[in-house]
């Protein structure tokens, strides 16, 4: 039927006006932007994320979102799942923030950028390029290349949450972290601009609060928690099969219940 230019044009405004009516509906809890980077696979305790200020008590199956700040309990421990792959256990009273995620199964182009500022985990890339991840630490930034790694920053300094110990203990009297490669390999890059490299497992490198490194030989964990799962690096092509068809079933359930009415 031809409803002319005018129809047409009521037609759009009245279109318009309800599209605009939805988001305004929905207020500032919900926003185009916020679409899951993934989500937690095993939660066990107290554990939360914080969006936009927001807290929120994550449990297995909640999705995380970029910029979200995931923080445990004394007794909390999550294991988080990107949707690249990348696997991150989160040990107890530790703080980490998803500072950025960019993936696309379509181009190599991508980036994994976390924040971590107190607390111990064990990080395990994803398919993306291995120059795509990147971890923020008190002392140091690390660029992660195929790798696992384990971090505990329990002896930096942290003005926000507490002091470094008054005593000399450890190897350095101002604080610091310590990052063992378990497999691939790492860099550190000091607040200096200095960087050192790490391609031998099981390696520990110490990282000073005045940027001093230093490494030894450890065959044992450093973390000071036991992950609920114990994540490998993934191989490419099984993983962006997995990712696809995790994909596919989505959309075939969305389209099945958009069929199927309630009674």
């Amino acid at each position: 039927m031809w409803v002319g230019d005018r129809g047409m044009h009521r037609y759009y405004g009245r279109s318009l006006t309800l599209f605009v009516t939805t988001l305004m509906a929905l207020g500032p809890t919900t926003s185009i932007a916020d679409t899951g980077i993934g989500s937690a696979t095993a939660v066990a305790n107290q554990v939360e994320g914080v969006v936009r200020g927001q807290p929120q008590t994550l449990s297995s199956g909640s999705a995380i979102y970029t910029d979200e700040l995931v923080r445990t309990g004394q007794e909390g421990i999550a294991e988080l799942g990107f949707v690249d792959s990348t696997k991150l256990s989160v040990g107890p009273i530790s703080e980490v923030r998803l500072d950025k995620f960019v993936y696309n199964p379509d181009k190599a182009a991508g980036s994994v950028v976390l924040e971590a500022t107190r607390g111990s985990y064990r990080f395990v890339t994803g398919v993306q390029d291995h120059q795509s991840y990147q971890i923020k630490t008190p002392y140091a930034t690390l660029g992660v290349r195929g790798t696992v790694v384990e971090f505990n920053l329990r002896e930096a300094r942290n003005e926000i949450y507490y002091k470094a110990p008054k005593r000399a203990a450890g190897p350095c009297p101002g604080g610091y972290e310590k990052v063992k490669l378990v497999e691939g390999a790492f860099t550190a890059t000091n607040k200096a601009g200095k960087t050192i490299e790490i391609n031998r497992p099981n390696t520990v490198l110490t990282v000073c609060a005045d940027g001093t490194f230093s490494t030894e030989e450890v065959s044992e964990s450093i973390l000071d928690f036991t992950p609920l799962n114990v994540a490998a690096v993934p191989v490419p092509g099984l993983a962006f099969a997995a990712f696809v068809a995790a994909a596919a079933a989505a959309a075939i359930l969305s389209h099945h219940e958009e069929r199927v009415s309630p009674n």
